[in-house]
């Protein structure tokens, strides 16, 4: 089931970026503008082992109070999972429910992030790097990506390479992926 959801989530990606793909093949990165993001992902709660992960390029150096990479969506206002698993909130990574932060703020380059659990310790990653973790474990919705559900909370750049999986990717598992 989850396979099926990040296959249809790769069909939005190369049907969001056809047009785009006629007149340059340099990137094929998504483009969120901030404003109104709506890509919905299909895909429910994740328990017990679950990682989340992308490449992000801000607009620029000027961060809102929060941006949402990815978020609850529609069924954000449940009470079962953290519905803002990764986000970046004043410049900063931020993992909600486990309280995970980053110490850098970010710039307007490529970073890849990620937030993972194994069922018993929720890290977060910045640039193949753990910058937090903590013995903790929480289900998770990533039912959107860029926005949550009713929150003037969108993220405003490019997104490349999101990929969510039912499992906990160990750490130089994500560094390989990471380059």
């Amino acid at each position: 089931n989850t396979m099926r959801h990040i296959l249809f989530l790769l069909l939005i990606f190369c049907i969001a970026t056809s047009s785009f793909a006629q007149t340059s093949i340099s990137n094929l990165a998504l483009h969120l503008d901030g404003k109104d993001n709506n890509v919905r992902t299909g895909i429910g709660f994740l328990t017990g082992s679950w990682t989340l992960e992308a490449w992000i390029k801000g607009d620029d150096n000027s961060w809102k109070d929060l941006e949402v990479i990815f978020g609850g969506g529609e069924y954000s206002l449940t009470n079962r999972a953290d519905y803002l698993p990764l986000v970046i909130e004043k410049g900063r990574l931020h993992s909600t429910w486990p309280d995970l932060w980053s110490e850098k703020i970010l710039d307007d380059q490529w970073h890849h992030v990620a937030v993972s659990c194994d069922g018993v310790t929720t890290r977060l990653f910045l640039d193949g790097k753990i910058v937090d973790s903590k013995t903790t474990a929480m289900s998770v919705l990533p039912g959107a990506l860029g926005v949550n559900e009713g929150e003037p909370t969108t993220f405003g750049g490019l997104l490349d390479e999101v990929r969510i999986r039912n499992s906990a990717i160990p750490t130089e598992t994500l560094k390989e992926w990471m380059g």
